[in-house]
């Protein structure tokens, strides 16, 4: 899991009874729209995930989802084993937009 907060003292207590990787992304003074903070975590996150056996979901602002999802596609996984959405937009009200081919 890729979690982006602003600093640390956003970061939550996160259990699961299933095995449970965090890996937190500070993105500091960047705008929530700006997918640059989540891209590179993303992509280390799914360095050794087998791209055969995965099932991938992204929840973030529609155009960082939008950006995220194209990117994992381009890391070689199968977008109909994928979920991208958007839950709100920059500067907008919240609003759910999957995104899709």
């Amino acid at each position: 899991m890729v979690v982006a907060v602003k600093d640390p003292s956003e970061r939550l207590a996160l259990t699961s009874p299933a095995a449970l990787s965090v890996a937190w992304v500070d993105r500091g003074e960047a705008a929530r729209s700006d997918a640059t903070p989540l891209a590179q975590a993303v992509e280390q996150a799914l360095t050794d995930v087998d791209r055969r056996d995965a099932y991938v979901w992204i929840a973030a602002e529609a155009q960082v989802a939008r950006t995220l999802r194209a990117r994992v596609v381009a890391l070689g996984f199968d977008p109909r084993a994928m979920k991208a959405a958007g839950y709100w937009r920059e500067g907008g009200t919240a609003e759910k937009v999957v995104i899709e081919d």
